[in-house]
């Protein structure tokens, strides 16, 4: 059984947005003082992408999901289901922390420069601190479970040859 085309759809553009926020960080300014356009497009993919999460978790609620692969054992089908779980909450407390971390350096964060959005906290060196290693931390755990997602995917298509992979395919 696949997955509805809406959580294909999701899953699919949330993962280009994850891995264009990534290379975007590959070449943004290590020490940006200022929100320059690299980094407003930055901060933009990362609502996008919060806004997109809650849109996924509402459509979660609504959408079933297929059943695990009947060959699956159990300790992998446990590892799915802490993985996803650990995704979703990570991708909504990803650019929440970024979104904080912009606010307390005293920038204003805005949607593609078309659209200002509130300030979550006023200006403060030691938030921007606190919130700038958090979005960091959160970055590395992100790219880690996103790794082993994708090696867990690679594995049941290439070596087990099961139809795991596929239920998600477009």
């Amino acid at each position: 059984m696949q997955y509805s085309r809406y959580s294909k759809l999701f899953h699919w553009i949330i993962a280009i947005a994850v891995l264009v926020e990534y290379l975007s960080t590959l070449v943004m300014p290590e020490e940006a003082r200022t929100p320059e356009a690299l980094v407003n497009f930055h901060m933009s993919f990362g609502l996008v992408i919060l806004a997109l999460m809650f849109v996924r978790l509402v459509s979660r609620l609504f959408t079933a999901v297929p059943p695990p692969e009947a060959s699956m054992p159990m300790w992998q089908e446990r590892l799915s289901r802490i993985t996803h779980y650990a995704l979703y909450s990570l991708l909504i407390v990803m650019p929440v922390a970024g979104w904080l971390w912009a606010s307390s350096m005293g920038w204003q964060v805005t949607l593609f420069g078309l659209v200002d959005i509130p300030q979550l906290v006023s200006a403060q060196a030691g938030l921007a601190e606190i919130f700038e290693g958090v979005h960091s931390f959160v970055g590395g755990l992100i790219l880690t479970i996103v790794g082993l997602h994708v090696a867990a995917a690679l594995y049941h298509w290439l070596i087990l040859k099961d139809s795991v992979m596929q239920r998600m395919w477009p």
